[in-house]
């Protein structure tokens, strides 16, 4: 009789342990992504280029230029990830397989709530997590093809000299 009363308490610990461990692996904790290795596409070049406006009001950013050799028409591009930041990539309208996205300089954001209380400080807005780890000179394009999500690591983008707009004349 003891050991009927072991097995019947073992029994239920034993179904939640492996109940929890099942649903912990089917997570993905360090957000590992399976990059394509032989993509629908052929790229042709990709680079970025930073610049800056001739006025102190026209800021900064950096444009990431993605060109296709091959781009099939169920493909569709959606973001380019550059230097920690979600770029949503915008097609060309002269060339449909040449794509740019935009990453603005931004000021310094003063607007965040350093206060004592924990309740004063949760009003502010979390930042939004990067999933992948690259390199300054590295991007990864995600794609729609065929109803799935896809992702394509670009390993090496060439810098061009960086684009310094001049001043915009004064208006009398």
């Amino acid at each position: 009789m003891g050991n009927i009363n072991k097995i019947a308490l073992f029994l239920p610990l034993l179904i939640i342990c492996t109940i929890s461990l099942s649903c912990g692996s089917s997570k993905n904790p360090n957000n590992n992504f399976v990059f394509e290795k032989k993509p629908p596409f052929k790229l042709e070049n990709a680079y970025f280029q930073k610049w800056a406006a001739g006025v102190k009001e026209g800021g900064s950013g950096i444009n990431v230029f993605v060109n296709f050799e091959e781009m099939p028409s169920d493909v569709v591009v959606q973001n380019i990830y550059f230097r920690n930041h979600i770029l949503e990539a915008k097609n060309s309208l002269d060339n449909p397989e040449s794509f740019t996205a935009t990453w603005l300089n931004e000021k310094k954001d003063n607007s965040y709530i350093m206060d004592s209380n924990p309740l004063a400080e949760a009003k502010n807005t979390p930042s939004n997590h990067f999933p992948f780890s690259l390199d300054d000179d590295q991007a990864v394009i995600s794609y729609w093809h065929g109803g799935e999500r896809h992702y394509f690591k670009i390993k090496h983008l060439s810098e061009r000299h960086q684009l310094n707009y001049p001043q915009a004349p004064t208006q009398n």
